[in-house]
């Protein structure tokens, strides 16, 4: 009976796993009876899932094969897609100015290939890019562009395999590209400028860095009047430089550059390319009327905050300790301005009610009112403006601090105008924004980072 009852659970098993073996399952169990071992059971299971596998291959085969019979010239696609938070929005008004020159391509497959039968001229270059000709073709290295590449390929060209590599038909000429940079700056980082400008300008950008220390640099900075980095200059090839309804790229793009000797430089604050280390530690205005901490500290760090940002109370609790720290080790000034965004209703009342404490006790009590208004976000966010500014009344109130008639003053929205204003100017668009000496970190960094950055700073000293 136990012999049964085993043969039997094998062949319910067999039936769930497939049926089409039910019949020799069945078989098998009838042979065990025999005295006949289960060997067959197994082997007609094998059989049976040898025979499906091929099943599987053939059909994949298959729907390859039907594509490719459609396939007789390389395939791009087409889109309008694009990371619109990057440097790259700015320069689809550029594209836009160009007449319609460059169409956003990602190359999939092809079946149309060439093998150049001989070398090809290189024109030049760099770690960032290669551009070569061959019988007078444009040629640029499809390793070297990402995803979303704005080009418009060559009608009638075929793409060419080179050393080891494809290369992809674009017009127009190559055009150099100076970027003037600060090798010391451990943060700055060029990718995404010039990913940005391959695919809105021409993937055939010739791009070499230029430190602001050497005797190029230090002339560029005078020309063209550089005080942070990266700084972007359109050099040889430019000026030529058309769009595909014959316009100058120089002429339909004027409005973001400034010229000087034959050279352009994008102007960062038309484009949306960040600036990332100021040349000279930046000269932010009032700084004796601000609230700080360990005045007098070797680097001065100044955050632009807004009491209702997320990222900015993620920025307060994460560094609340490290900062008190440095400031202990005489390491940091500690300085904050305000830079409440328009999107929080009741951020301006929170920074008033600071400022106006700020004001009336100093900066011990500013400090305790900072860390309030951080921690209890939920006692006055999303309340209106009004019952916001009269809750931080009452909580000054319990800190000792009458501010009841200070926020009845108009002068104090005046001060935190001007903060705003002022960090505008110098590339603030959000919040948090630090200034660690000369170097820019947009963002809620980390512990680590922020050290690291207070560290390299004194290293200059």
């Amino acid at each position: 009976m136990a012999e049964k009852k085993k043969t039997t659970a094998k062949s319910t098993k067999t039936k769930k796993t497939a049926k089409m073996v039910i019949k020799k399952t069945t078989k098998a169990s009838a042979a065990k009876k025999a005295g006949v071992k289960s060997v067959t059971t197994k082997k007609t299971l094998t059989k049976t899932t040898t025979k499906k596998t091929p099943v599987k291959t053939t059909t994949r085969k298959n729907t390859t094969k039907s594509r490719s019979k459609k396939v007789d010239r390389p395939i791009v696609v087409v889109s309008s897609s694009f990371d619109m938070s990057s440097a790259a929005w700015v320069w689809f008004f550029v594209a836009m100015l160009l007449g319609g020159l460059f169409i956003g391509t990602v190359l999939q497959s092809s079946e149309k290939v060439k093998e150049t039968p001989k070398p090809m001229q290189d024109i030049a270059y760099s770690e960032e890019g290669k551009a070569v000709t061959v019988d007078g073709n444009l040629y640029v290295s499809a390793n070297k562009i990402e995803e979303g590449l704005r080009v418009e390929l060559a009608k009638g060209s075929e793409l060419a395999v080179y050393g080891g590599k494809t290369w992809i038909p674009v017009p127009g000429n190559p055009i150099e590209v100076i970027a003037v940079t600060d090798k010391t700056c451990t943060t700055c980082n060029i990718t995404n400028d010039i990913a940005a400008l391959r695919q809105n300008i021409t993937p055939a950008l010739l791009v070499r860095t230029v430190d602001v220390r050497s005797e190029e640099g230090k002339k560029l900075m005078s020309d063209f009047a550089i005080k942070t980095v990266p700084q972007y200059i359109l050099g040889d090839g430019v000026e030529s430089f058309k769009g595909a309804d014959g316009k100058l790229f120089v002429e339909a793009a004027k409005e973001v550059l400034t010229k000087k000797d034959g050279k352009y430089a994008i102007i960062g604050a038309k484009t949306g390319f960040k600036s990332q280390k100021f040349i000279a530690p930046p000269a932010f205005a009032d700084l004796d009327k601000e609230p700080v901490k360990g005045k007098g500290g070797k680097v001065r760090v100044v955050e632009f905050t807004d009491y209702q940002c997320p990222f900015c109370k993620r920025l307060h609790d994460t560094n609340k300790t490290l900062i008190d720290r440095l400031v202990k080790e005489g390491k940091i000034e500690y300085i904050v301005k305000d830079f409440p965004l328009g999107f929080h209703a009741e951020a301006p009342s929170a920074h008033k009610a600071a400022n106006c404490v700020l004001q009336e006790s100093g900066n011990e009590a500013y400090w305790k009112m900072n860390n309030l208004i951080f921690e209890n976000g939920a006692s006055w966010q999303k309340i209106g403006p009004d019952k916001a500014l009269d809750y931080f009344v009452l909580e000054a109130d319990k800190l000792g601090v009458d501010i009841a008639e200070c926020v009845k003053s108009t002068a104090i929205d005046e001060e935190i105008k001007a903060d705003q204003t002022e960090g505008s100017t110098y590339g603030v668009s959000g919040t948090p924004a630090l200034f660690i000496g000369k170097s820019i970190m947009p963002g809620a960094i980390d512990a680590t980072t922020f050290e690291a950055a207070v560290e390299a700073e004194m290293a200059t000293k």
